[in-house]
């Protein structure tokens, strides 16, 4: 019996690397915006991953609304929907531009941690999608729990989030 735990920890790892295995073609503006970030388990759907955005296409730029992004590339789900919103927050840039202000980190994270933002995929047909989703998610809040961020009410960097 505790053979079986370890065996299924490695079957849903491989299955969930499996989902990143392949590019999507998703419509923007007429023509296929074809989403390389599938390729990678450290990007996720159409707006979750390092350099992941659909900010700077035509239809999507930090002067257009959510929606208006939302409609320009629709994320593939709830956690998506987040990222979105957080690639959506960063257009709020701190005076350097290179770490993200702390209440677009604290939002995502309050956002995910103790949520279930995978909950739409039940049932053994989803059991990929639901693994990927929530590696994912659950990678998000251990990195947003603990990222540098520009604190604006003590007008400085700190080391996270919680300590602003």
């Amino acid at each position: 019996m505790t053979m079986l735990a370890p065996l299924a920890a490695l079957f849903v790892f491989t299955c969930t690397l499996a989902c990143f295995a392949h590019g999507t073609d998703v419509p923007v503006g007429g023509t296929a915006f074809h989403i390389r970030s599938k390729r990678s388990p450290t990007k996720y759907g159409n707006w979750c991953g390092l350099k992941t955005t659909g900010i700077g296409l035509d239809c999507c730029t930090c002067a257009n609304t959510i929606e208006e992004c939302r409609a320009c590339l629709p994320p593939k789900d709830q956690l998506d929907e987040m990222c979105l919103r957080h690639d959506m927050c960063l257009c709020d840039q701190p005076p350097s531009n290179v770490l993200h202000k702390c209440y677009c980190e604290r939002e995502v994270y309050n956002n995910i941690k103790g949520s279930s933002v995978c909950r739409q995929y039940s049932g053994w047909k989803n059991l990929l999608k639901r693994a990927q989703c929530s590696t994912y998610a659950a990678s998000m809040v251990a990195l947003f729990g603990g990222l540098p961020c520009w604190c604006d009410s003590k007008q400085k960097y700190v080391p996270n989030f919680s300590s602003c």
